[in-house]
């Protein structure tokens, strides 16, 4: 009787400890699903127009069917491995002496472009020599009064072609209409044609463009779009790393038309803020070499004014922390 009874109670004893490894497991079960499910970063686009969205996938490119207006969400949750993301990077400042030997070598970054001779036949077609004149900025302007008159803006059917012989066609037929991007291809082969370096550069929500001005020796930055160029306090022509620099400093600019009117930089549309991220196009021989518009990170590289704008590098993204790199004179 005693025996029997102490087997009951070892009988009973095993059962409550699988009870509770039952409730155990099942616990613990609920956590992993919860942490499964539990939202670790959003990213919340606003669909802008004339743009067009995509989400890669390693090779695989699935286009995002939105209209203008419309929000995309894209949440990133725990699937149960380790949510991880770019280490942050840590900046080791160099001495004066450091960085004077640093310029010394060649620019991790080389920039190509169309020649006179690629784009004779524009040259040709469109009589670009009546647009020179006395002097390369008073050319400069000329060429963006005659791109401002010669495109229309409105909504493309399809991302339009990046040579500007072929979107003239189209425009004048009337089978296309244009936004930011085609100002800047019309203005830079324009340039190039007329013997000029001349390149493509993209703000946030916006495409604008640089030429170099030897008797200046600098880069001058063009908004095609909108016909205008900056100024500063003291008024000289403004590059874009400058605008940049002084719209994050709020130093005194100004915005300047081509026909000589000055107003202020936050006029504009978009606003004078998208300058603060900017990525210039390693590729701006367009006519020869053109681009796939929606691998563009793997020809532009973009210019990083506050360290912490590292955080929002992507893998694979080419960036330089030092403007400088990116403002040679041209080869």
């Amino acid at each position: 009787m005693f025996q029997s009874k102490n087997k009951t109670l070892r009988i009973q004893k095993i059962n409550r400890v699988i009870i509770l490894a039952l409730l155990l497991a099942e616990t613990a079960y609920l956590i992993t699903e919860i942490n499964r499910n539990q939202k670790r970063g959003e990213t919340l686009l606003t669909v802008v127009p004339g743009k067009n969205y995509s989400l890669l996938i390693d090779s695989e490119r699935l286009p995002l069917n939105a209209s203008p207006g419309q929000e995309i969400h894209i949440s990133i949750v725990e699937g149960g491995k380790i949510f991880f993301g770019l280490p942050q990077r840590v900046i080791i400042p160099q001495t004066a002496g450091e960085d004077n030997r640093s310029y010394v070598h060649e620019n991790r970054f080389r920039f190509y472009y169309n020649t006179p001779k690629q784009l004779a036949p524009l040259f040709k077609k469109e009589n670009l020599g009546q647009l020179r004149r006395k002097n390369d900025w008073d050319t400069v302007l000329a060429v963006m009064a005659k791109t401002r008159n010669e495109l229309k803006d409105g909504m493309p059917r399809v991302y339009p072609t990046q040579n500007a012989a072929d979107l003239l066609d189209l425009v004048r037929d009337g089978k296309e209409t244009v936004f930011c991007a085609q100002y800047c291809y019309l203005t830079v082969q324009f340039l190039q044609a007329l013997g000029m370096y001349a390149r493509y550069i993209t703000i946030l929500g916006h495409e604008v463009c640089e030429v170099w001005l030897p008797a200046e020796n600098q880069w001058v930055a063009l908004d095609p779009t909108n016909g205008i160029y900056f100024i500063d306090a003291s008024n000289k022509k403004m590059s874009i790393v400058e605008v940049a620099q002084a719209q994050k400093n709020k130093s005194v600019m100004w915005a300047k038309n081509i026909d000589g009117s000055q107003f202020s930089p936050h006029e504009i549309s978009p606003p004078v803020d998208g300058y603060k991220a900017t990525w210039f196009w390693l590729c701006n021989d367009l006519v020869t070499e053109p681009v796939n518009i929606y691998d563009l990170n793997k020809y532009r590289v973009r210019v990083i004014l506050d360290p912490k704008d590292l955080q929002t590098i992507n893998y694979g993204d080419l960036y330089t922390l030092d403007p400088i790199e990116l403002y040679s004179p041209p080869t």
